[in-house]
């Protein structure tokens, strides 16, 4: 059964995750995790979404994102990509929103 359309609109609320394949790591040290943080920020000043919360594990991350302009699609695939330029980023998939 395909998900359900996602709803965007101003001041909307979400709950991002994107898990490595397998037992693969998306982050292998702390400093790939601070430059993760870096660049989401930067993101963020870009697009104008605002991180709530975030968790980053070995294999994966959860993001607490709030869209202030409904522009959840924007944030969604730079967030993406920042975790593709990560050290292994033949084990990530598909962004869950």
């Amino acid at each position: 059964m395909p998900r359900k359309l996602r709803v965007e609109f101003p001041g909307a609320i979400y709950h991002v995750m994107s898990r490595a394949n397998g037992t693969g790591d998306i982050f292998e040290s702390d400093v790939d995790r601070q430059d993760f943080v870096k660049t989401l920020a930067e993101a963020c000043e870009k697009t104008g979404f605002e991180v709530q919360a975030y968790c980053l594990m070995r294999n994966h991350f959860h993001l607490v994102v709030e869209t202030p302009q409904g522009n959840l699609e924007e944030p969604q695939c730079q967030v993406t990509s920042l975790a593709k330029d990560s050290p292994n980023p033949e084990e990530l998939v598909q962004t869950i929103v």
